[in-house]
């Protein structure tokens, strides 16, 4: 425990967590996994208590958005962060955005692949829509239902290339010969749900969960989805 540390026996705020980012990684491009392993460790071992958010991950992305809003942080392609904060370091530039051919593998470990074929219908989601609505006790909330007939994980990152808040979570990919049919008969049957987000930009936006799109997927193959 460190006794000089101003922050003893306080839980983990996002305050907090700013000036930590800046003591760490003043400077650097990091990702935000690399950024909660860092600072929360750090905060704990200082005498600090942990995080009263549901997801540490949750106090850790409002401190970087706050730190974008002032300038001293920006949210780059490849899902990366990169911290400027003292003037002995050059201003944020916006890298170009990469195309296809210069992207990598992104973390995605937890995505669930069903079926099988030479195209995909992929869900992804943004993290904190779900955290935030786990932390009101609902089951759903925004997920994106897509299609491709190539790589499904390089599909997501060239839509989210832009600089964005936090990295997506592709949670479920199905494995089909005919993503188009796939697709439109889960949106159809999402839409008669009443799931469709209508204020979203584009079609592809529905109030739901991977765990009910997969149900949707075996109602339609006729297969027990398999938990």
């Amino acid at each position: 425990m460190n006794n000089d540390y101003e922050y003893v026996g306080v839980p983990l705020t996002p305050s907090i967590a700013q000036k930590l980012i800046k003591e760490q990684f003043s400077g650097q491009t990091v990702k935000k996994q690399k950024i909660v392993e860092t600072v929360v460790p750090i905060h704990e071992e200082r005498g600090g208590l942990p995080s009263k958010a549901k997801n540490v991950k949750q106090t850790i992305l409002s401190a970087l958005q706050a730190l974008q809003e002032k300038g001293l942080a920006a949210c780059i392609p490849g899902w990366r962060w990169q911290i400027n904060l003292s003037s002995d370091h050059p201003e944020i530039e916006q890298p170009d955005i990469p195309n296809e051919e210069e992207i990598g593998e992104p973390d995605v470990p937890s995505e669930r692949s069903i079926g099988s074929g030479e195209g995909s219908v992929y869900l992804y989601y943004f993290p904190l829509y779900r955290e935030v609505a786990e932390s009101k006790g609902e089951s759903v909330w925004p997920c994106k239902v897509g299609r491709t007939d190539n790589d499904p994980v390089l599909r997501v990152k060239s839509q989210t290339a832009t600089a964005i808040p936090e990295e997506p979570e592709i949670a479920l990919i199905i494995q089909t010969d005919a993503p188009s049919d796939m697709e439109k008969a889960i949106h159809a049957i999402l839409a008669v749900r009443g799931r469709h987000k209508e204020e979203a930009q584009g079609r592809e936006w529905f109030m739901t969960s991977p765990r009910e799109v997969e149900e949707i997927h075996a109602f339609i193959v006729s297969e027990p989805p398999n938990f």
